[in-house]
């Protein structure tokens, strides 16, 4: 408060709320990737699906794309080429199979 008026304007916590809302699919994935008690290997590829598609939508939102962009860059780094473990996990896990690591490819290369 400055003078009995607040600093932050409504736009100020739109703002806040859009960047939360952004930033819980980070959150969710990390939780997902970080298990100890059960074995990740063929949980990757799902949350990197979901980091993809998100970025993708946030792309051009005036807000955040100045962010998104160079995240997008740095995504597609270290996720451009999967490593085959991965690759061999996802297939096998009963919930993906051939068809969901084709959908994953076809996001990955259309990221680009």
């Amino acid at each position: 408060m400055k003078d009995g008026e607040s600093l932050l304007t409504n736009k100020h916590w739109d703002i806040a709320e859009k960047i939360l809302a952004f930033l819980e699919q980070f959150h969710d994935s990390t939780v997902v990737l970080s298990g100890v008690y059960y074995p990740t290997s063929p949980l990757v590829l799902h949350p990197v699906f979901e980091i993809a598609s998100h970025l993708n939508e946030y792309q051009f939102d005036n807000d955040l794309r100045f962010v998104v962009n160079p995240m997008k860059d740095k995504f597609l780094a270290y996720w451009s080429d999967i490593p085959m473990l991965y690759s061999f996990a996802f297939n096998l896990d009963p919930r993906a199979k051939i068809k969901g690591f084709t959908s994953v490819l076809r996001l990955l290369y259309s990221f680009n």
